[in-house]
């Protein structure tokens, strides 16, 4: 109905009753009209309404006739104001200007006053009216946003609207953000055209709680802006330092301009981004574990520049987000290392992540990080990181030794030993020296190539195997002091040591510090007599030959100066293997020893060469050889004996081996000894006087 025109909606049917309209007002007084039913020109006034000629605009129309008239509807309008009576914003006004003439300033500040109209028209001057300050104020007082909000929306002298209101009521936009007075929408574009059309000073002051300038930097769709003025933008984005955490849909022109002003947090998703647009970086794997390596490949770009501003932050974001390793270029990684913004537990956060070895560890300024460097296994196996790292720590502490332990690499000092002071290398020497944990072939290793020689060994508790090594190395030298401590504290070794500096030992050794144990070892060992036989001067003590190997020279002067009495038998029973001139020595031996028939007695099988030597002699009185001769009876043969009687001069005795022979001997005190001899032989039954001949032994046979 309301979209008809009045005559449209009269009819023949319904006129009368159109007409006879009744209306009642505010106090309940009804008014029928009926002075204006009652003229003489009502029916005139009927025809004209029915066919259109006149409507409910009449009164607007006679206006056109008169200058300062005022339509029916601003009229309207007006008298919402003195009834206080408002109307919605959107009510239609046909000439805000002529209200405004009829409205006093205090008008302005009654809420009845919200028109789109009206505010519109008060927009459209250069500068803020009193009228326009009035009504703006008036929002202010009120926090008017829901009308703030929709005349926003209608897009109406939208740069004035921002700027006047931003001017007048510069706190309106913090706390619609703040209280969510407007929409997400609202808000995101009124932000953007207060930084076209507020000057900086403004803008300022509205972002004083840091509301507008947190909202943006959070808001992920900001930049997300259809032909953006990108220099007010970036003027007012830079003015309030906006860093936004995150960003999506951004349009490429002004994410240009945000990457290159840096006005972005640095995070994660942020360096992604960053890298995925503006570098040749595609792969994600790269972006989580070469993340600084990436960035510095373009060394001028504005993403390294903003790291590098704020690289301690940056090294927080890439150590949460490596996903357990960075592979960064050593390069890159040193960089990171020898950065003095970044704190020292971050340094040690990234090298505990690290998988790059570094060459040098001297291109790591910081030493505080050399002990992390080796446990986390970071330094190249090189002698100079060795050295290097020693004499930073002034021990073989147990990264050290287990950096030297882990590589199959021979190491070789040789090469860069003159490069460092020698008084550092002499203290790795020693250290190594005394050093039981690193592995025997390293141990090796070092001391050799390090080429140093320990002439007054005073150490205890070297191991064994390793002390073995530095005799076996000629790194332990043959000095008297070496020997006895060697003899004392480690006497398992002190023969090794001898053999090895054999020259040296019996150059230097002396009656005070000669040790018969140690003769005894260099006798049988392979080596020149001459060195055998300065030794064995060193002592006039009984040396045994037997099963000894020794050679013909060395047994000769044992013989001669060191004979064991204990190896008679020995050499009695052997006579016949040694050469003429041992021989000659046994021979001698025998001759002199008093109780040579008892050692022949108790030597089986003794040589029968050596006997018929002995029986010959003519070093030996005759009853020694007869006492000689008896004590072999034992081991004799009767072929022998005859042999022996025959040299001794008894050749009546060998009758007692002819059957036929019945031989008599003279009483006498060696007659009586062979008789018994050949009686336990059993070579004869007995004997005894023979009372047919006195003063003589009559034999009795054996039946």
């Amino acid at each position: 109905m309301k979209s008809k025109q009045l005559n449209e909606i009269i009819s023949r049917e319904n006129i009368d009753d159109i007409f006879k309209v009744i209306s009642t007002n505010e106090i309940g007084v009804e008014s029928t009209f009926d002075d204006i039913k009652g003229s003489e020109y009502f029916a005139l006034l009927k025809y004209l309404i029915r066919n259109g000629f006149i409507d409910e605009t009449y009164a607007d129309y006679m206006t056109y006739f008169y200058e300062t008239s005022l339509s029916r509807v601003d009229k309207t309008f007006l008298r919402s104001i003195t009834d206080r009576r408002a109307k919605e914003y959107t009510f239609k006004l046909d000439n805000p200007s002529r209200i405004i003439d009829r409205l006093r300033l205090v008008d302005f500040a009654q809420e009845e006053i919200l028109n789109f109209d009206l505010f519109q028209h008060l927009l459209k001057s250069n500068n803020i009216s009193n009228s326009l300050q009035i009504f703006l104020n008036h929002l202010k007082n009120t926090k008017d946003f829901k009308f703030v909000g929709q005349f926003f929306d209608t897009k109406r002298e939208v740069s004035n609207f921002v700027k006047y209101l931003n001017t007048e009521w510069p706190e309106m936009l913090s706390n619609a953000i703040k209280e969510s007075n407007l929409t997400d929408k609202q808000i995101r574009l009124y932000s953007i055209y207060t930084f076209y059309y507020s000057d900086e000073n403004n803008i300022r002051i509205i972002d004083e709680e840091k509301a507008l300038s947190d909202y943006i930097s959070k808001c992920a769709d900001y930049l997300d802006i259809e032909s953006p003025d990108i220099q007010k933008l970036i003027h007012g984005l830079r003015l309030l330092k906006i860093s936004f955490v995150r960003i999506d849909n951004a349009k490429l022109e002004l994410l240009e301009a945000v990457y290159s002003n840096c006005l972005y947090e640095i995070n994660f998703d942020n360096l992604k981004l960053m890298l995925k647009k503006f570098y040749p970086v595609n792969e994600d794997e790269e972006i989580h574990h070469k993340n600084y390596t990436l960035v510095l490949s373009q060394p001028d770009s504005h993403l390294a520049n903003y790291v590098n501003g704020n690289i301690d932050k940056y090294v927080d974001v890439i150590l949460s987000n490596s996903n357990g390793k960075i592979n960064d270029e050593e390069s890159v990684a040193l960089r990171i290392l020898n950065n003095e913004t970044i704190k020292l537990d971050q340094k040690e956060s990234y090298l505990k992540l690290l998988q790059t070895s570094i060459t040098s560890i001297v291109d790591v300024g910081d030493k505080d990080l050399w002990i992390l460097l080796l446990k986390n296994n970071l330094v190249k196996y090189t002698e100079e990181n060795i050295i290097e790292y020693f004499g930073y720590r002034e021990s073989l502490d147990d990264n050290l030794i287990s950096l030297i332990n882990k590589d199959m690499s021979k190491l070789d000092f040789r090469r860069i030993k003159n490069n460092y002071d020698e008084e550092k290398v002499e203290k790795f020497f020693n250290a190594s020296l005394v050093s039981n944990e690193l592995f025997n072939y390293k141990y090796r290793e070092i001391l050799t190539t390090l080429d140093y020689k320990l002439n007054n060994l005073n150490i205890v508790g070297i191991p064994e195997e390793k002390l073995c090594i530095l005799i076996q190395e000629d790194i332990l030298e043959m000095h008297v002091e070496n020997l006895l401590f060697l003899r004392k504290h480690y006497p398992n070794q002190v023969l090794d040591f001898i053999e090895k500096n054999l020259k040296e030992y019996v150059n230097l050794i002396a009656y005070d510090d000669f040790k018969i144990d140690e003769l005894l070892e260099v006798l049988s060992w392979n080596v020149e007599d001459n060195i055998k036989l300065r030794l064995l001067e060193f002592t006039s003590d009984s040396i045994s030959i037997v099963e000894k190997g020794y050679s013909t020279q060395v047994i000769k002067y044992i013989l001669s100066n060191n004979f064991d009495s204990n190896d008679y038998y020995y050499l009695f029973s052997t006579y016949e293997e040694w050469d003429d001139e041992i021989k000659q020595l046994i021979e001698e031996l025998a001759v002199k020893l008093e109780e040579l028939s008892v050692a022949i007695a108790d030597t089986k099988n003794v040589s029968k060469k050596l006997l018929e030597k002995l029986i010959t002699s003519k070093e030996l009185e005759d009853n020694i050889k007869i006492d000689i001769f008896i004590s072999s009876f034992p081991n004799l043969d009767k072929e022998t004996c005859k042999g022996y009687l025959d040299l001794l001069g008894f050749k009546k005795f060998i009758k007692l081996f002819e059957e036929r022979s019945r031989p008599q001997f003279e009483k006498n005190e060696v007659n009586s000894k062979l008789l018994d001899a050949f009686k336990q032989r059993n070579w004869i039954s007995d004997y005894q006087d023979n009372i047919n001949k006195a003063g003589y032994y009559k034999v009795i046979r054996k039946t």
